[in-house]
């Protein structure tokens, strides 16, 4: 399962969304601020950020092979609709 960066300047919500992803089996490392993770460990910081759109592809990329290709239930795991999932598989190019 891959690693979760929940960034939040607000304590208590960072502390909900770090709590809710564990519950569900995600690592997560937490922090006020990308700076603050950034420094982390010795690493640098990433040349660019992740976009939305990128981790989007990744998790229907996920679902897909969790459910050996079959989009209804990858649809359905995602919480998208199956025409959803159909647009977002056009969109990038069938790659997913």
């Amino acid at each position: 399962m891959p690693q979760i960066v929940v960034i939040d300047p607000d304590p208590e919500a960072r502390e909900g969304a770090v709590q809710a992803l564990r519950a569900q089996g995600y690592t997560v490392t937490a922090a006020a601020s990308l700076a603050e993770i950034s420094g982390a460990n010795g690493a640098q910081p990433a040349s660019q950020p992740v976009k939305l759109r990128e981790i989007e592809r990744i998790a229907i990329e996920e679902a897909l092979s969790a459910n050996h290709g079959n989009r209804t239930h990858a649809a359905r795991q995602l919480g998208i609709s199956l025409r959803k999932l159909q647009y977002r598989l056009k969109e990038y190019g069938d790659s997913a």
